[in-house]
């Protein structure tokens, strides 16, 4: 969000004065681990597991392990192509590839620093991997900074994203639907 290392963000949300603190992740990070669920030691079950495959779009599946992601935790695809994707709002078992970071409530908005990250996607992918086979660097958290105002702005600014996220998704059920209906015509059509 902030466009230099020692700036302010450009948009401020009502106020100039507003004052943004940079940490590093890890500083900010009360509980940091990588996902150990291996699908071929489960059974089914109660408990979404969570893998790339899942958090990319698939349905989910459920396995007899215990949950050990909350859906406020920020969970980063760790190895593998599209290793540095960022990913927030599940809850289950974690797969071998993903890392699930959770923030201290009373510091950051876990949902504020996902934004962050998310729109710093790029940059992690090009900065924060290894050339040759595809995972985030091992010190990840400790280096990578994270800029954040009062929780109170940061709660604003997490509220506002979110029912843009929710706008969007709206948006895209409906080309999604609009797009059946097309087809639906097209061969109704054209026969």
């Amino acid at each position: 969000m902030a466009n230099n290392l020692d700036k302010n963000p450009e948009l401020y949300f009502n106020s100039a004065s507003i004052k943004w603190l940079k940490q590093k992740l890890s500083n900010l990070t009360i509980k940091e681990f990588k996902g150990n669920t291996k699908l071929n030691d489960a059974k089914p079950g109660k408990t979404e597991y969570l893998d790339a495959k899942r958090l990319n779009g698939n349905a989910p599946l459920f396995i007899d392990k215990p949950i050990n992601t909350l859906k406020s935790d920020i969970l980063i695809l760790w190895d593998g192509s599209k290793a540095g994707s960022v990913y927030y709002g599940f809850e289950g078992s974690l797969g071998s590839t993903l890392k699930a970071i959770r923030l201290n409530p009373k510091l950051v908005n876990s949902f504020f620093v996902y934004q962050q990250l998310k729109s710093k996607q790029d940059v992690i992918f090009n900065k924060y991997r290894t050339p040759n086979i595809p995972h985030v660097i091992k010190n990840f958290t400790k280096i990578y900074p994270i800029y954040f105002p009062s929780m109170a702005v940061q709660n604003k600014i997490a509220r506002f994203l979110g029912n843009l996220d929710t706008l969007i998704e709206i948006q895209q059920k409906s080309i999604k639907d609009y797009k059946v209906i097309k087809k639906y015509l097209l061969q109704k059509l054209f026969i």
